[in-house]
């Protein structure tokens, strides 16, 4: 064998070890990003679990057991399905879970729940990984430590609060006594809403706390002010939850719809 054959034979084993090495790299990138997402899809479905509960929903799933997931992974969103995650109704119907997130360096989140049906031409058009996922028995809330970020959240919640209970006294809708107090669910700032109990009406809100479609935005916080909603048939199981993980804060809100005018401010103090 001449020094050229030489040369092509030790350049071809060259490149097949830098090859090598480079799939070596992504496939274990890729194990990386796959335990990161299955760690956020989790937190995601034991929210389910322990706060939204329903059928077809946390109450219904298969927890203690491998469930079949696929993954889809472009970039930094990911898609991912479990089906089936469970069965409801007398016929044991099964129901299937959807979620897009977005994964990076340091962790991955939830930012959706997709629609059914969505994501079954990306599944059926697209390379994707196939793994197995286990919801936790026992989806008790555990909270990561306080961060500047979660006190942000925090006080937007209640300035929402402020706004809208304010806005219901003037309309004459609601008529609250002087000093409020809420009592708010606590939450992981990945989570996707949060809930409030004015303790005195014994009424239940929620608050959106990420936009789905902009998930890094700090537009809600920079307004002072998250998508609101009213909660209606609540359980006494989610009394009961809102109560065992609950922030309280007492605020007041003016008697006479002119209060507010005179120039007077809203009190909001941590309970005492």
């Amino acid at each position: 064998m001449n020094r050229l054959h030489w040369n092509l034979l030790l350049s071809t084993i060259l490149v097949n070890l830098i090859m090598g090495s480079i799939h070596f790299a992504i496939a274990e990138d890729n194990i990386y990003a796959v335990e990161k997402i299955k760690k956020a899809i989790i937190r995601s479905l034991c929210y389910d679990v322990y706060w939204a509960g329903g059928w077809g929903s946390g109450e219904d799933y298969r927890r203690g057991e491998a469930l079949p997931l696929k993954l889809l992974i472009e970039g930094e969103t990911f898609y991912a399905r479990i089906d089936p995650i469970g069965f409801f109704g007398k016929n044991k119907q099964p129901m299937r879970a959807e979620r897009i997130g977005i994964v990076r360096s340091d962790q991955a989140v939830v930012v959706a729940n997709s629609m059914y049906g969505s994501m079954d031409e990306l599944f059926a058009t697209k390379p994707i990984i196939k793994d197995t996922i286990t919801i936790p028995t026992d989806c008790t809330p555990q909270y990561d430590p306080p961060t500047p970020q979660k006190e942000l959240m925090l006080q937007t919640v209640i300035s929402t609060m402020q706004k809208q209970l304010s806005d219901f006294v003037r309309l004459g809708m609601w008529k609250y006594k002087g000093e409020v107090t809420l009592i708010i669910s606590d939450f992981n700032i990945d989570y996707p809403s949060a809930y409030i109990l004015v303790e005195q009406t014994k009424d239940v809100f929620s608050v959106t706390l990420h936009d789905p479609q902009n998930y890094d935005s700090e537009e809600y916080e920079q307004t002072g002010e998250y998508p609101f909603g009213q909660v209606y048939n609540t359980s006494k199981s989610l009394l009961t939850k809102i109560r065992k993980h609950g922030i309280v804060r007492k605020m007041y809100l003016p008697l006479d719809p002119l209060e507010k005018q005179k120039g007077d401010r809203f009190i909001v103090r941590p309970e005492s």
